[in-house]
């Protein structure tokens, strides 16, 4: 992570429309600025005082926001300073999971059962989204310095879980409404989207923590 990289802060972005800055709202805005590259991956925000001058919000109102923003996996704070995470890498590998499978579920058709079509899909497309993804996330995502032994481990054995939940849920729910193969794609969509911010929070708290 560049440490001397200051980011130009949005202040009119964050503050908005209103006249009241709520942590929650802080938290809403700050997220958007990042999603849309208001906010650009890898900047150094700037520090407590300073923001809480501009924005006119009390420290522990910010703090509060930082603390969920951090929950979150969009910022990193350090002691040099808060830093923007990205978000764009953790998508492009979710992008290639859900790609790749729905191009198997299309290609697979009716020449297998739901059962074993939904199974290949799933595990072949999480296989190979896998590597990029390990890659990204503790290069770019979090810049973690986690060693790569203990991240890896624990980064498979929740990608083990991930996958069979994915795949069980959207078996089930298929299963349930009698899906044909686009109506599987979009639940898996939908499935995904949900593991896809359960395991963005444990990545952070618990695959890439590094050791103090």
């Amino acid at each position: 992570m560049t440490e001397d990289k200051i980011c130009e802060f949005p202040y009119e972005l964050i503050i908005g429309d209103t006249n009241k800055l709520t942590s929650d709202y802080l938290v809403k805005q700050f997220k958007n600025a990042i999603v849309t590259g208001a906010l650009s991956s890898g900047c150094m925000l700037p520090n407590e005082n300073t923001l809480c001058e501009k924005l006119g919000v009390g420290r522990s109102t910010l703090r509060e926001a930082f603390k969920v923003l951090s929950v979150y996996g969009l910022i990193k704070r350090t002691k040099h300073g808060t830093y923007v995470n990205s978000v764009k890498d953790f998508n492009t590998s979710f992008l290639i999971d859900y790609g790749i499978y729905s191009l198997l579920v299309f290609l697979i058709g009716g020449n297998f059962s739901r059962g074993l079509r939904l199974f290949i899909a799933t595990f072949v497309a999480r296989a190979v989204s896998s590597i990029c993804n390990y890659t990204m996330n503790k290069k770019a995502v979090f810049k973690s310095k986690a060693s790569v032994s203990r991240s890896l481990i624990r980064y498979y054995i929740l990608c083990v879980f991930q996958t069979a939940a994915s795949y069980g849920l959207v078996f089930l729910l298929s299963s349930l409404c009698r899906a044909g193969s686009f109506l599987e794609i979009v639940l898996k969509l939908a499935v995904d989207i949900v593991l896809f911010m359960i395991s963005f929070q444990i990545q952070h708290r618990w695959v890439f923590k590094e050791e103090r």
